[in-house]
This record gives C-alpha cells, sequence and structure tokens, in this order.
C-alpha cells in the first residue's frame, strides 16, 4: 500500500544544464516543464518582475526556437520581451530550454516571471525565468 501512495505522489525535479551556462536551469514535474530560470543574467542590466498574459509570440528563422513575445499586462497595455537562448548549451540541454519555452509561452497563457531590463532607460526587456 505505501508504494502506491509513493508512486502517485508528484516527482518535483530541478535539473542545472551541465553546458558552461550553469546558470541555466529548469523544474520538471511529471514530465513536463514547469519554470525555466536563468536564462539571461546580464549583470548590467537590471531585473524585473513580469506577469501578464502571452498575445503573440516571435520565432527565429528555424521557426522552433521562440526569440520574442508580447505580454498584456492587467490594465491592457502591451510591452515586447525578447528570448535569448544561451549559445553554449549542448544539444539535449537546448532541447529542453526550446521545450520549455514554446510551452510555458504559448499564446493565450498567463504567466510570471523575471526579465532584465537593458539599453537606453530600461527599454529593452530580456526574459530571464517564466512560470
Amino acid at each position: 500500500m505505501t508504494k502506491s501512495i509513493v508512486a502517485s505522489l508528484p516527482i518535483l525535479l530541478t535539473l542545472v544544464l551541465s553546458a558552461n551556462s550553469a546558470s541555466v536551469q529548469y523544474k520538471e514535474v511529471g514530465g513536463r516543464t514547469k519554470e525555466l530560470f536563468g536564462l539571461f543574467t546580464d549583470k548590467d542590466c537590471s531585473p524585473a518582475a513580469i506577469q501578464g498574459k502571452v498575445v503573440k509570440r516571435d520565432f527565429a528563422k528555424n521557426g522552433v526556437s521562440p526569440s520574442g513575445f508580447v505580454l498584456e499586462k492587467k490594465d491592457g497595455s502591451r510591452t515586447f520581451v525578447n528570448v535569448e537562448i544561451p549559445d553554449d548549451l549542448n544539444m539535449v540541454d537546448l532541447g529542453y530550454v526550446t521545450q520549455g519555452l514554446q510551452t510555458l509561452i504559448r499564446e493565450g497563457r498567463y504567466i510570471h516571471g523575471g526579465v532584465r531590463a537593458c539599453g537606453a532607460a530600461g527599454r529593452v526587456l530580456t526574459l530571464e525565468s517564466v512560470k
């Protein structure tokens, strides 16, 4: 009986990706990515929190890797958030990050996360974390 109770509990797994960008991490529950963090950690940019509804996504030329998205806030205002996938990920880690981004920032989904605000007056936002 104990065996079936333990087997039914959801498993939470946090992995630190093995490439040089050891800051990229994800949380997985039941085989699905629930959170990505450490995507963009430029210390010269200011951290900020974001939340809202994803209303549009852009993809890189390959049609698979997200390059940015439009986030609509509760008050109806919209902002563009860049997505940068670290260059130094091995193919396995790149797969996890890409799949996680595709599902976590899908259109119509409400998200919570963090960005780094860079550039003049911090107007260029780049995704740091999402759940």
